[in-house]
């Protein structure tokens, strides 16, 4: 049996299912029946190359049948007529596979062989902004407090050359809305919020404290609210604390530092205590205003107060 022959039939079986067409206008280089002269949409030529190969994958099995038969009645030899009774029978299973293949699929649904099921994929330029600012999709930067990014593009490094120039920390992460990768820089800790930063974690020395340093250049500062004396003392009322020294705004579930400040917020209060209060601890979501915080907060008791 012809196994290349059956594999390129199952090629032409499978090509909707490994192209996901989108509907940009385009002009196809070369034309092929079925089309008129019009630039057609991606999934529409793709449709029409599929019929097309199905047809020819058809016409070559035919062929080879009648070039076997040929050598069948023409040779004397056994051998060759073997040879050519192995061909027929492989170009007859390649048929009755092209022919399954359509009507099972077919039968499933019909959609799977077109390639408008693919239709709603994001196309690749779509960038979700962060953290709910913004709007719209954009292949450009996208600045927000904090950081920038943009969608990954290792052929042009301007963006992390950029991102070195300025002191930035610079790391290329998953969107989990899209699953795209984009090249993040966040913004340089300021000489105020470095030495915040070592204050509140005096009890840490290196190389600890410059992950610490790291940690609150990439999750924490992007996301901290400050200066905010009503929100605090809501939350101080509402959750009966004494002080909350740390609130994060993680209103915006999706976004992947959002997930990571909520996966370390006790590790971050626990990080605290030696320094601010030793019964610091985790303020679980919050909403107010429509929005949502986590954070760090403690209670003075009698016992700790003395």
């Amino acid at each position: 049996m012809n196994y290349n022959f059956l594999l390129l039939l199952l090629g032409f079986i499978l090509l909707p299912s490994t192209l996901l067409a989108q509907t940009p206008t385009w002009i196809p280089l070369v034309g092929i029946p079925g089309l008129d002269g019009s630039a057609p949409d991606f999934g529409t030529y793709i449709n029409r190359l599929y019929a097309l190969s199905i047809s020819i994958a058809a016409l070559l099995a035919v062929i080879k049948i009648i070039i076997a038969g040929v050598k069948y009645m023409l040779s004397d030899i056994v051998t060759q007529k073997g040879d050519a009774i192995a061909e027929i029978r492989g170009s007859i299973i390649g048929l009755v596979i092209v022919a399954s293949a359509v009507l099972v699929l077919t039968v499933i649904n019909p959609e799977l062989t077109r390639t408008n099921v693919f239709s709603g994929i994001t196309p690749i330029n779509e960038v979700r902004t962060g953290s709910g600012g913004g709007s719209g999709v954009s292949p450009d930067i996208e600045s927000l407090p904090g950081y920038r990014f943009r969608q990954n593009n290792n052929a042009d490094p301007s963006f992390r050359t950029a991102c070195g120039t300025d002191s930035g920390f610079y790391e290329v992460v998953r969107d989990p809305i899209t699953n795209f990768m984009l090249e993040v820089c966040y913004t340089k800790l300021s000489i105020d919020d470095e030495t915040r930063i070592r204050d509140l974690h005096r009890t840490k020395v290196s190389p600890e404290i410059n992950e610490i340093l790291t940690n609150y250049q990439k999750n924490i500062i992007p996301k901290e609210v400050r200066g905010n004396a009503g929100l605090e003392e809501r939350m101080r009322n509402s959750l009966d604390l004494t002080s909350v020294p740390l609130i994060l705004d993680v209103s915006a579930p999706d976004d992947w530092i959002d997930v990571r400040n909520q996966n370390q917020m006790n590790r971050i209060c626990q990080d605290l205590r030696p320094a601010v209060h030793p019964e610091m601890v985790q303020i679980l979501p919050f909403s107010d205003g429509g929005r949502t915080y986590i954070g760090c907060g403690y209670k003075v008791t009698t016992s700790t107060a003395g």
